[in-house]
């Protein structure tokens, strides 16, 4: 009974591992702090404002881009050169999308 605990044990701390390395912004990071900070700057910039409703708006998308961000993504992005790719964009869509909808209580059009 004890190795089987054991082994239950041992099984989720890997699944926790490979998890941590699959979404590597997921969890609290200084990597993370930087993709997040990096990204609300460029949102305000984008949008044109740096009213704090906009921060926190654009700190709203920056967070759920970087939740679920993998590691193949990133390696994407690396090798290709290219800081936005197709799947960077449609995290960010769902991402705009969710948020706009939490803040205004409406649909994103």
């Amino acid at each position: 009974m004890k190795r089987l605990a054991l082994c239950i044990s041992a099984i989720a701390i890997r699944a926790g591992d490979a998890l941590a390395e699959e979404y590597p912004y997921r969890e609290p990071s200084y990597y993370r702090t930087v993709f997040i900070d990096s990204a609300v700057r460029k949102c305000l910039r984008d949008e044109g404002s740096t009213s704090e409703v906009m921060h926190v708006y654009c700190e709203c998308k920056a967070t759920g881009v970087a939740t679920f961000i993998t590691q193949r993504d990133l390696d994407e992005m690396m090798a290709g050169g290219l800081h936005v790719t197709p799947r960077y964009l449609e995290l960010a869509d769902k991402a705009e999308r969710q948020c706009y909808k939490i803040m205004t209580g409406k649909d994103l059009n």
